[in-house]
């Protein structure tokens, strides 16, 4: 019989995008796009062998949902968080949570496949040893697995997000929408740093930090001046190279 993964984020790209890998392991994958709607689903349909849980969704925090699911229908499924964050003592914290491993974004897909085999006790086509890539444009590639279509709509998105960008985290800036501020930037994060340039998606996250503190606001957007130019400089050689 297959095994049954509930994969929770509230990002339609990751959604796609691992529910592709899982499958191929001949997983049996339902995906829904927040915390409530997984708990509805686990309370009307339980029988799930694993859980992807996104701990930074939009209102909602991962680590609470998958508490809640635990102790409110006393499950006990396994789960792996899926986070923009990877120091110490968040990855102890996901551990006293009950998370039995987690992955980082921009996620690797042999990483992915590995942890999962190991909770899962299934065996994987390959064996190779994980190492973590450097960032690329590439990884884009590998992630639509040949489809041309998918891949370039996928960047097209990407590009158009974060070209339009700057104007939205500025306006959060000048209205002191703070929580939206880091809410886009972390959504913001997870796309750009799918096109291969650090000192982009760092200034993302640089954003993300200093939005918790208001009194960092010419920090931020002397960021996000930054943050343009970079992205104004860099779109068309993108597009011109891989959306001819």
């Amino acid at each position: 019989m297959k095994k049954h993964a509930l994969l929770v984020d509230d990002s339609h790209m990751y959604r796609t995008m691992l529910k592709n890998f899982l499958e191929e392991l001949d997983i049996r994958v339902t995906t829904v796009s927040s915390g409530n709607a997984a708990y509805k689903q686990l309370k009307s349909a339980p029988e799930y062998d694993i859980i992807f849980m996104d701990i930074e969704m939009k209102g909602e925090n991962g680590m609470d949902v998958y508490s809640n699911i635990k102790n409110s229908l006393n499950l006990d499924i396994p789960a792996i968080a899926i986070t923009g964050h990877s120091d110490t003592g968040f990855k102890r914290k996901l551990q006293q949570r009950g998370f039995k491993n987690y992955l980082v974004k921009p996620i690797d897909k042999k990483d992915l496949l590995r942890k999962t085999t190991a909770i899962l006790n299934i065996t994987q086509a390959s064996d190779e040893t994980h190492s973590d890539p450097e960032i690329n444009i590439e990884t884009l590639k590998e992630l639509a697995e040949g489809d041309e279509d998918f891949f370039k709509e996928t960047l097209r998105t990407i590009l158009s997000e974060a070209e339009s960008a700057s104007e939205y985290m500025q306006g959060y800036v000048n209205n002191n929408q703070w929580k939206e501020l880091r809410d886009f930037a972390h959504t913001l994060y997870s796309k750009v740093a799918y096109l291969g340039i650090p000192y982009l998606h760092n200034d993302i996250k640089l954003i993300e930090q200093y939005a918790k503190d208001e009194y960092q606001r010419d920090k931020i957007t002397e960021i996000i001046k930054r943050f343009e130019l970079n992205i104004t400089d860099i779109i068309p050689k993108i597009q011109e190279e891989y959306l001819k």
